[in-house]
């Protein structure tokens, strides 16, 4: 891994962590296993990409997946466009959406309601992406303040087991980056729900 990063010249600090200490202190499920009943390789190869608050800004591997690689690199570079002389306040009505079980390779989808609870107009300038499993529609238009809009968010798991995906959404509110997370367990022969 170390040969991966210094030669697309990613000289920042990481943390492999050989231990399993993030397994152990998050307590993921045991059931993210792959299709041959092993623990997926993607799962042991699984960054996150923090704050200095120890918030999750992104989440992937970055080695596996150029989405998620350009994703890393627009945010360690600081060009996420999250920096605005106009900054307002927005919430939402939730930051987690649990899917509970659904079918793999169908779509499931949920909504999430963003309100500018602020003076000032909100704009949402990009929603980045945790895995190519994962989409996002919203309004590209000025949230009025007062006023509310929806991100309609997607996921078609590609494997069985526990899925944990982020979103990640940057915009002009004091709170920026916020970031929603897509979970459940995905499993064959399961009515897929909407929710």
């Amino acid at each position: 891994m170390k040969n991966i990063l210094s030669a697309n010249l990613f000289d920042y600090p990481i943390f492999v962590d050989d231990a399993d200490s993030i397994n152990s202190l998050n307590q993921f499920p045991k059931t993210r296993r792959s299709r041959t009943n092993q623990f997926s390789k993607s799962i042991q190869n699984e960054c996150f990409l923090l704050n200095k608050e120890d918030k999750v800004l992104a989440q992937g591997n970055p080695t596996s997946s150029l989405q998620i690689w350009e994703s890393f690199k627009a945010i360690i570079g600081g060009n996420q466009n999250t920096e605005t002389k106009i900054q307002t306040s927005a919430s939402l009505d939730r930051t987690i959406h649990n899917f509970g079980t659904i079918t793999k390779d169908s779509i499931s989808s949920t909504v999430f309601k963003v309100t500018n609870n602020g003076n000032k107009p909100l704009l949402i300038t990009r929603i980045s992406l945790s895995c190519g499993c994962t989409d996002v529609i919203w309004d590209k238009q000025p949230i009025k303040p007062g006023e509310s809009t929806i991100i309609k968010a997607e996921i078609k798991p590609n494997d069985i087991g526990y899925f944990s995906k982020n979103l990640v959404i940057y915009c002009n509110s004091i709170n920026s980056p916020i970031v929603l997370t897509l979970k459940g367990i995905a499993n064959n022969n399961i009515q897929n729900k909407l929710n």
